[in-house]
C-alpha cells in the first residue's frame, strides 16, 4: 500500500493534462468521472493525493526502502522496479509512460517501459495478473453500475473485465447492495463509500478525464442532442432537423 501511495505521490496529473491532452481533459480523482449523472455520483469529499515528490521518498523510507548503489530503493531484497506497459492502441500513452518513467525514477522508483498489442497486454492482465504498472483506459456507462462492477472480485475470478487483480470482500458486498437499493440517495451513500475504498486501496490511480471532442455542422442542422459522452448520434438523428 505504501509503494501505492508513493507512486501516486510522484505523478503530476495536471502536467499529463497540460502536456499530454494539450489541456483538453481534467486530472482524474475517482473511478466515476464528475460528469456522471451531472456530478450526483463521483464522491466529491475525497481529496486527491498531492503531487509531492519529497513527500513520496519520504513514504519510501518510512516503508524501509532504501537507495541502492544505482539509486533504486529496495527492502530485503526487492528492488522497485517495475514494468510499465501499455496496449499499442493511444497514441497518448507512449508519452505518459516516458513522463511517469522519469517522475518515479526522481524517487527511487524504476519503470522499464513496453508498448504491447492491446489483446496480448489483456490476456496478461487477466485472469492471469502477470503484470507490474500498466497504463489503461475505461469509458464508464452514464449509470455508475459498470464501472463499479469491473472492480468485483467475480470479474477476476470468472476471466472477467478485471484488469487490475484487485478483490475486496467488504466492495464485493457493497456492489450488491447498491444494485438492490431503489432509494437513489441511498444509492449514492453507498457508491459514495465505494469509492473510497477503491481510492484508498489504488487498484487504479486515475490519471485523467479526457474531453470528447467532435465535429458537426450547425448551420445546415440543428437539435443535436450532447451528453458528457458526446453527441449520441441515434438520438440525435431522431432529433435533428434542417436550419431553416
Amino acid at each position: 500500500p505504501q509503494v501505492r501511495l508513493a507512486i501516486a505521490q510522484s505523478i503530476d496529473k495536471q502536467a499529463l493534462v497540460d502536456i499530454v491532452l494539450e489541456g483538453l481533459g481534467t486530472p482524474g480523482l475517482t473511478i466515476i468521472p464528475a460528469t456522471l449523472g451531472g456530478g450526483f455520483w463521483q464522491n466529491t469529499n475525497i481529496q486527491d493525493v498531492v503531487y509531492d515528490p519529497d513527500a513520496a521518498m519520504q513514504t519510501l523510507e518510512a516503508a524501509g526502502y532504501t537507495a541502492e548503489s544505482d539509486g533504486i530503493r529496495g527492502k530485503d531484497g526487492l528492488r522497485l522496479e517495475f514494468r510499465l506497459q501499455y496496449p499499442d492502441s493511444d497514441p497518448n500513452y507512449a508519452r505518459v509512460a516516458d513522463l511517469i518513467s522519469i517522475w518515479l525514477q526522481a524517487v527511487g522508483m524504476k519503470a522499464n517501459i513496453e508498448m504491447v498489442d492491446s489483446d496480448t497486454l489483456m490476456t496478461a492482465m487477466t485472469p492471469t495478473g502477470d503484470f507490474d504498472l500498466v497504463i489503461w483506459g475505461w469509458g464508464p456507462d452514464p449509470d455508475p453500475d459498470f464501472i463499479l462492477s469491473v472492480l468485483t472480485s467475480d470479474q477476476f475470478v470468472d476471466g472477467g473485465w478485471s484488469d487490475s487483480g484487485y478483490m475486496n470482500p467488504i466492495y464485493d458486498q457493497l456492489y450488491i447492495e447498491q444494485q438492490t437499493t431503489f432509494d437513489q440517495n441511498k444509492r449514492q451513500q453507498i457508491i459514495w463509500q465505494m469509492q473510497e475504498i477503491i481510492f484508498n486501496d489504488r487498484p487504479y490511480l486515475v490519471l485523467w478525464y479526457e474531453d470528447t471532442l467532435q465535429a458537426y455542422r450547425n448551420d445546415t442542422f440543428q437539435n443535436y442532442i450532447q451528453s458528457p459522452l458526446g453527441i449520441e448520434s441515434v438520438f440525435s438523428l431522431t432529433q435533428v432537423e434542417p436550419v431553416k
